[in-house]
């Protein structure tokens, strides 16, 4: 194909927003039949005209990457449902699917949870609808493994709610005093959200000066830590030292504080390979990994299929007495739910 310079591609571009706009000016005309306007690739040429098309005086350019709305963007009209997602170095268009088997020693591993999902969602979003469907299928695990996509607050209080000791490793809180040599971070207080004070390493204390929806907020006195022999390692600012801590600060703590224990380690180890394992037989042996079908729908209806032909394969194999070892040496694979 020829090679074309900058210049003729803004021509080109600007020629295809001319293109673009007329068309839909005349689909919007009145005399335009209405089984015409209500079309669903109508509906996209609008929508990817509103998402990626500027109207400037005269001319009307379209502007590749200039804004981004990741749940309502499209990336393709060939299939409107697809978004664009990265974890880590991965970049994908398409969706994403959340996996939920089990994982009892006497019993072949099930699926017991499988489902579609749009790729710009986190998982950590997906969870409660997880654990509502495990609910309906009366399928609610007492220990459920995720890995650190799925740990939140929000999450682990939920879960506690329904029963569910939900484990896996939280992400680590980054903050400017973190980043600092011997830096005093939000986990060396002491804080006691029923009583909304917080006492500092120094041992001075602080109220809760604002309580929002979900956060509790805690000032020390300006006074107090331009005092303090700590300040070096504990104020970045020029005030008093600040903290906001969510009301589900506690059981965030708490799973820190479990993650580290040699106990934590070799059980969630142990259960992570059989989650590489599960993810594994799927792409390989199913093409999970590659979408057969357009549109959201069909997609989750593939992830139905191909999580029914697993279980009906590792039941086979169970039945047959050929039950090949569960646990192998834990290795990264994109996120899923136990």
């Amino acid at each position: 194909m020829p090679r074309h310079s900058k210049d003729d591609g803004t021509t080109h571009d600007q020629h295809v927003g001319l293109e673009g706009q007329w068309l839909i000016e005349r689909l919007a005309e009145v005399e335009t039949p209405a089984v015409i306007q209500t079309l669903l690739e109508v509906h996209v040429l609008k929508t990817v005209w509103g998402q990626q098309v500027q109207e400037t005086g005269e001319k009307v350019v379209y502007q590749a990457g200039t804004t981004y709305a990741g749940c309502a963007q499209i990336q393709t009209p060939h299939d409107p449902d697809a978004r664009y997602s990265k974890k880590r170095v991965q970049e994908w268009i398409g969706g994403k699917v959340q996996v939920t088997e089990t994982d009892d020693e006497d019993q072949p591993p099930l699926i017991t949870d499988i489902a579609g999902t749009c790729s710009s969602h986190t998982d950590d979003e997906a969870l409660p609808a997880i654990q509502a469907r495990l609910k309906v299928r009366d399928c609610l695990p007492a220990q459920q493994y995720a890995d650190s996509g799925y740990l939140s607050g929000p999450n682990l209080a939920h879960s506690a709610d329904h029963g569910i000791d939900l484990i896996g490793p939280v992400f680590a809180v980054v903050s400017k005093q973190s980043k600092i040599p011997d830096g005093i971070t939000t986990a060396q207080f002491d804080i006691d959200l029923e009583q909304r004070r917080a006492i500092c390493p120094a041992g001075y204390s602080a109220e809760s000066d604002f309580s929002g929806q979900a956060k509790v907020h805690f000032r020390f006195p300006d006074e107090v830590c331009a005092a303090c022999a700590l300040r070096p390692q504990c104020c970045t600012g020029k005030g008093g030292r600040t903290l906001c801590v969510g009301t589900t600060y506690p059981l965030l703590q708490a799973a820190r504080q479990r993650q580290i224990t040699e106990t934590f380690k070799t059980d969630y180890h142990k259960h992570r390979s059989g989650v590489a394992g599960c993810l594994s037989s799927l792409v390989r042996g199913h093409g999970l990994r590659a979408s057969r079908y357009i549109g959201h729908r069909k997609r989750h209806l593939q992830a139905l299929f191909s999580g029914t032909a697993a279980n009906l394969k590792r039941v086979a194999h169970w039945l047959a007495d050929e039950r090949p070892p569960r646990y192998h040496r834990p290795w990264a694979l994109s996120a899923d739910a136990r």
